[in-house]
């Protein structure tokens, strides 16, 4: 089973996906919403939508497509790309996730997202997080 999370850049919240059925998406609301504290189905307009690697960080997180991730002063983000997680590195050079996973796992860790502003990192983004 696929496993996604959603990012609504509306609300500029990160939410779990539970499902998706005849194009409405289910989640559970990992962070306290205006709109969803009645427990109200409302509209998402830009949602972009990110799928687990099936990897973890060094600290168990999960790593989804759009993350950025860190090693001491060297950060990367991972992308998925014709069927291939792909980790991208500042100088332009992109390896398959496959053939780096055992350093990202070991010594890289979640530290952001491509989706996020700096705005929006002023929420605790590691607090969405497994």
């Amino acid at each position: 089973m696929f496993d996604y999370r959603f990012y609504d850049s509306d609300m500029r919240e990160m939410h779990s996906m539970k499902g998706y059925d005849n194009g409405k998406i289910t989640c559970e609301i990992t962070e306290p919403s205006v709109i969803a504290q009645n427990n109200d189905i409302f509209p998402i307009k830009d949602v972009i939508l990110m799928q687990y690697t099936g990897y973890r960080d060094k600290n168990g997180r999960k790593i989804y497509d759009g993350d950025i991730l860190q090693r001491r002063d060297n950060k990367i983000s991972i992308s998925y790309e014709n069927g291939c997680f792909m980790v991208n590195y500042k100088d332009g050079n992109k390896l398959s996730i496959l053939d780096v996973k055992d350093t990202i796992t070991d010594l890289y860790e979640v530290v952001g997202c491509i989706h996020y502003t700096d705005e929006d990192m002023v929420l605790d983004y590691n607090e969405y997080y497994e």
